[in-house]
């Protein structure tokens, strides 16, 4: 999966993922089969992975309004020196190339992409019910925002942003909620 989240498929050879996993080639092709298989897992794993770092957070505990805020300021935090590595995730890295993914690789990231989607949707209803979102506001299209303004984030940290202006994109797409 590291291997895979810092090169991407296309510049991951075979020869590099037997050089990190340390094993040969007819072991890698034994245990996982083509690349594309070794791929697919490593898309899983990056799931389940990002569902207890990232969609956990969003189903915490305590008013909506604020573990949005909370949640989009760290992302922004993290993305330059001094904060956790924000690297690029390998979901949207990944759906850069989603064409010329094989369709099982396509199916993943767009169920990935909706995973997020309902977990926004789900803290936005949360809201709603706690009456810190305006009434009329179609949850939904607002739930797609917040995982585009989280993509767009990642995207703007891997194109060298500073950790200012990554807060100022993510207040101003906060903004929106009031």
């Amino acid at each position: 999966m590291e291997t895979f989240w810092e090169h991407g498929y296309d510049r991951t050879s075979t020869a590099l993922l037997e050089e990190r996993m340390k094993i040969g080639r007819s072991s890698l092709y034994a245990t996982f089969g083509t690349k594309d298989e070794l791929f697919a897992e490593a898309i899983d794993a990056y799931a389940d992975n990002f569902r207890r770092r990232v969609i956990a957070k969003l189903g915490a505990q305590g008013p909506a309004v604020k573990i949005l805020q909370d949640f989009f300021l760290s992302v922004a935090d993290r993305g330059e020196p001094g904060g956790e590595r924000l690297r690029f995730c390998l979901m949207l890295r990944t759906s850069l190339s989603i064409v010329d993914q094989p369709p099982e690789i396509r199916t993943k990231i767009t169920r990935f992409i909706a995973e997020l989607d309902d977990a926004f949707h789900a803290l936005l209803e949360r809201a709603k019910d706690e009456g810190t979102l305006a009434a009329g506001t179609h949850l939904r299209e607002v739930a797609r925002f917040l995982t585009s303004t989280l993509q767009a984030l990642n995207v703007a940290a891997h194109a060298g942003r500073s950790r200012r202006e990554l807060r100022e994109i993510a207040r101003r797409a906060l903004s929106t909620l009031d």
